[in-house]
């Protein structure tokens, strides 16, 4: 009973409130805008389209890093005067098509004119959505403009300019209202969150070495629980969030010690730092694996004493070798370990004034004025000593460190140097055929010592890199973003830097709105990139065939275009399919539901009406909300109609407890807006609920307020809410029925195309390092890569782990979809994901591990077992291939074919029966490189032997014996 009651009271205990902080000031930026509306002065100085800055300041979050809220102003108001600028032509243009003699204001031609550039707005806005999502506040903006606008001027009989005024000017108030507020009140700049997340990889990067490196050095049993799908969630979780946090640095104004390029160089160094990680991993569980599969080893050649013995000593003889580098490996490692700490000291002279407290938010607006109860009392002995701290902290830098680089570089030497007698011992195990398991004592250890000086070296680097900036960076000054910056703001494919994956579905969460300050944008309401292949793209760039001096993808159904005719044909053919693309039709589908919402307007019979009853918010709804909802269809409609419900009765409530006064309903809406704006950061799974009951609360209230401040109407609270209501929920179930043509996209459906698109893209990523690192004889290819190719492999690699973090968010997805047909195989799936994401790993250790790999030594090993080798690599690609195709047709597998286990076996029997390794190979850096290599290659062969087997569990396998016994009669 005690227990329970405990935990009740701690539920009930309100959150601390650094959590209440984002929400508070986004509900402070609501209210100055909800006080335009409220002042008369201010309502009649904007105009009727007041409500606007209210509903502005919902959209642009101000909650944010000031430079992320800088940027979606920018292009909200970008979008606007655009708008402006279209609106004024099409205004102009419909204005002379009317018929002067005609006193109607709705007239055909006129009709025509502003329906036609309305449609075609609307196309090209959401289309521009669709396929560059940084420019989504510009196309949500620019859409409210053109819409209002448009149908305002259908109503106007003549041509009307000030009606443009009248709309940019609540928007462009809106913004700036934001924009004070994301600056003046509680500020958060993206140098802080860059820092602090590179701070928190750093801190993991080294509780992981340390715990790994250390079990794979203990003697003593394997006490630590790691697998694959472990490595890839602790070196991975925070990488993408620091790739994004620097692309916002990049276009973020900064008064910082730190450049931009600086920010990008660190970021660098921690990503090359994972695969290191990553291989160290990788050792510690190869090594609590090695008894059992000496033990297996030794079951399947038990007829053998010898064999058996062998075994045994090898197992024996890893271990002596670990035990006599012992001293000198745990030296290496500890000297990283505090190296690591060191920098992340370092760094943090780099961040400026510390996190703000609890008690500065309360006094704001006087910022960081205590960092805590004792910091006024210990300011004064701080600053009596601030002269013996200087020389001090002089003294220290003058004194050089021992964890500095030089040391670390010296250490790996003298490793280097008495491994060469260690590992010479397990060499003596096998001396003519020392290769025959690839996970053999000798390529384990020398896995380990491989990746173990790979990550001094980097740490080293990041030394060197950070006593540079030291120097150079000793006072804070003002950055401007670079050109190239702006360059790649647009780049087509990339993520929305302010959105991460699962941020609006998990509610373990937390570190991703705590650092954005919430969701970027309302439109983008699910994290899932909208990810389609085209054919024609760089996706099939393998695959191309040479037509005169034009290069085509390569189609079954015909040869490339030869004639006039043919290539007129066939640019038809690429137009139909470029039509049918999912962006593109969805922004067909959305300009339909648009014109056929916004045609009571141009009718002279429904226009007046239409004006009065605000008709045009149906239309802006819909046109916000018809965005891919890849997986939470269902889920998402239901929450949008709750929620626009919800926030109608809760604007009847706020109105009646207030009775209409003006500062009332300031205080009862602001309060209300704080505990939405909570759900909207910190509950994942309400924050349709929370961003849709917002905007019909402030709708219902805005207009009840104008409609009785200045006389132009005289419905009650409850006749106002229920139209509002009607809209909002018009422009919701619109979006609904139009996502629903031809069909709603099912989250699992499309888990299993992802899938089978990322096989496929995997399997490129690998034929590229086949090709690459280990043909013989080709020109410029078996040179060490270069940067540029390295880089390539790196964001192709990158690339796949955001394709299976999406997946990982359509796993979530799947407990929203109904199991109408039947349950959801979601554990299976699951694996898959998983097992996909190791292999994705391990391909990125093996180009790690060949990146260095001295050419001779490589043209070495490709010579060797030619044959065996090429049908080895090709028995895996082909069973990548098939898993690509198996998954996007759901057929069933072949009854007959090698499975990758089967043909690693071969490969190793050939490298068994063919080496031509001698002892003083052992002592070349490169055969730690290929060590690595071979051990890397295992373990993903191993992983595509479970990918094979749960793909088996959902399609099968043909049986030609059934399907005989079914036809024997």
């Amino acid at each position: 009973m005690g227990v329970s009651l405990k935990g009740v009271l701690k539920a009930l205990q309100p959150p601390p409130f650094e959590k209440w902080r984002k929400p508070i000031k986004a509900a402070i930026a609501l209210l100055i805008a909800f006080i335009m509306t409220l002042n008369d002065t201010c309502r009649h100085a904007i105009g009727q389209g007041s409500l606007l800055v209210s509903i502005s300041a919902v959209l642009y979050f101000p909650s944010r890093t000031f430079g992320v809220v800088l940027e979606d102003v920018t292009l909200g108001t970008l979008g606007a005067i655009i708008g402006v600028g279209y609106s004024c032509l099409g205004m102009y243009l419909a204005n002379l098509a009317r018929d002067s003699t005609n006193p109607l204001a709705v007239q055909p031609g006129s009709s025509g004119v502003l329906a036609a550039f309305l449609i075609v707005a609307t196309f090209i806005l959401n289309y521009i959505r669709l396929k560059v999502p940084r420019a989504n506040f510009a196309g949500i903006t620019a859409s409210i403009f053109i819409s209002f606008t448009l149908t305002q001027a259908s109503v106007v009989p003549i041509f009307y300019p000030d009606i443009l005024w009248m709309f940019m000017k609540p928007l462009a108030l809106g913004g700036a209202i934001v924009l004070a507020v994301s600056a003046l009140i509680w500020p958060d700049d993206s140098m802080s969150n860059f820092l602090g997340v590179l701070l928190k990889c750093l801190e993991g990067h080294s509780t992981f070495f340390k715990e790994h490196s250390d079990s794979f050095l203990t003697l003593s049993p394997n006490t630590l629980d790691t697998t694959l799908p472990s490595l890839h969630d602790r070196l991975q979780g925070s990488t993408l969030l620091l790739i994004d946090c620097k692309r916002a640095v990049h276009r973020d104004v900064l008064f910082s010690r730190l450049s931009g390029q600086d920010t990008s160089k660190l970021t660098q160094m921690v990503k090359e730092m994972r695969t290191p990680l990553h291989g160290i991993g990788l050792c510690q569980i190869l090594k609590g694996d090695f008894e059992n599969f000496l033990k297996q080893e030794q079951e399947s050649t038990s007829s053998s004493s010898n064999s058996s013995k062998e075994i045994q000593i090898e197992k024996e003889t890893l271990f002596d070798a670990i035990r006599e580098l012992h001293s000198i490996l745990q030296q290496l490692s500890d000297a990283c370990h505090e190296t690591l700490n060191d920098c992340s000291i370092r760094l943090k002279e780099f961040h400026g004034a510390s996190n703000r407290t609890t008690l500065n938010s309360i006094l704001w607006p006087f910022p960081r004025l205590f960092n805590g109860p004792s910091h006024f009392f210990n300011k004064q002995k701080k600053s009596k000593k601030k002269f013996d701290h200087d020389e001090e902290k002089q003294e220290y830098m003058d004194i050089p460190h021992h964890t500095e680089s030089q040391q670390l570089r010296l250490l790996i030497q003298e490793l280097n140097q008495q491994a060469s007698q260690s590992v010479s011992q397990l060499w003596s195990l096998h001396p003519e055929k020392p290769l025959k398991r690839h996970m053999g004592a000798l390529n384990l250890f020398s896995t380990y010592r491989y990746h173990l000086t790979e990550y001094a070296k980097q740490i080293a680097t990041l030394v060197e890199y950070l006593e540079e900036l030291e120097k150079t960076r000793q006072r804070r000054r003002l950055w401007m973003p670079s050109v190239k910056s702006f360059k790649k703001y647009f780049r087509k494919g990339e993520m929305d830097p302010h959105m991460q994956s699962g941020e609006m579905i998990d509610n373990n969460n937390e570190q991703s709105s705590s650092m954005n300050g919430g969701p970027s944008t309302v439109g983008q309401v699910d994290s899932i990139r909208t990810r389609h292949t085209n054919d024609s793209g760089e996706s099939s760039a393998f695959v191309l065939r040479r037509q005169g001096n034009k290069l085509y993808v390569r189609d079954p159904d015909v040869n490339p275009p030869a004639t006039a005719v043919q290539r007129f044909f066939y640019k038809l053919y690429l137009f139909r399919d470029w039509f049918l693309e999912p962006d593109t039709f969805l922004s067909f589908k959305t300009t339909i539901g648009t014109s056929l919402l916004a045609l009571p307007v141009f009718l002279p019979e429904s226009a007046d009406w239409y004006m009065t009853n605000h008709g045009q918010w149906a239309m802006v709804i819909m046109v916000m909300w018809m965005f891919p909802m890849s997986g939470m269809f269902f889920y998402t409609v239901i929450m949008r109609v709750l929620g626009t419900v919800f926030g109608g009765v809760v604007a009847i409530a706020v109105w009646e407890i207030s009775r209409g006064n003006p500062y009332g309903l300031a205080a009862a809406s602001t309060v209300v807006a704080i505990l939405f704006y909570y759900c909207l950061l910190y509950k994942a799974p309400l924050r349709m609920l929370a961003i849709m009951s917002l905007i019909t609360m402030m709708l219902i209230i805005c207009y009840e307020y104008q409609f009785v401040a200045d006389g132009t109407g005289d419905d009650p609270i409850w006749t106002l809410a229920g139209k509002r209501m009607l809209l909002v929920i018009i422009g919701v179930v619109a979006a609904a029925i139009l996502l629903m043509i031809p069909a709603p996209v099912n989250g699992r459906v499309e888990l299993r195309k992802r899938l089978a698109q990322t096989f496929c893209d995997m399997g490129r990523l690998y034929s590229l390092l086949c090709s690459q690192f280990l043909i013989p004889n080709t020109p410029g290819v078996n040179d060490k890569p270069t940067d540029a190719q390295m880089k390539s492999i790196r964001r192709l690699a990158f690339d796949l782990q955001r394709q299976i973090a999406d997946e990982r968010i359509f796993l979530k997805l799947a407990v929203f979809e109904p199991p109408l047909r039947g349950r959801f195989p979601s554990k299976t799936y699951g694996s898959i994901v998983e097992h996909v994401g190791n292999m994705v790993n391990l391909i990125y250790d093996m180009a790690f591990a060949l990146k260095n790999l001295d050419p001779v030594w490589r043209q070495k090993v490709a010579l060797s077992g030619t044959k065996e080798r090429k049908d080895y690599y090709g028995s895996l690609l082909t069973s990548i291939k098939l898993l690509s195709s198996t998954m996007a047709a759901k057929m069933a597998f072949p009854p007959y074919m090698i499975s990758p286990q089967e043909a690693m076996d071969r490969y190793s029997e050939n490298l068994y029966n063919n080496s031509q390794l001698k002892p003083h190979h052992i002592n070349d850096p490169a055969f730690l490189n290929y060590s690595a290599y071979l051990v890397s290659s295992a373990a993903f062969v191993n992983e595509l032997q479970k990918v094979l087997e749960s793909v088996e569990d959902l399609v099968g396998i043909e049986d030609p014996v059934a399907w005989m016994k079914l036809h024997d009669n």
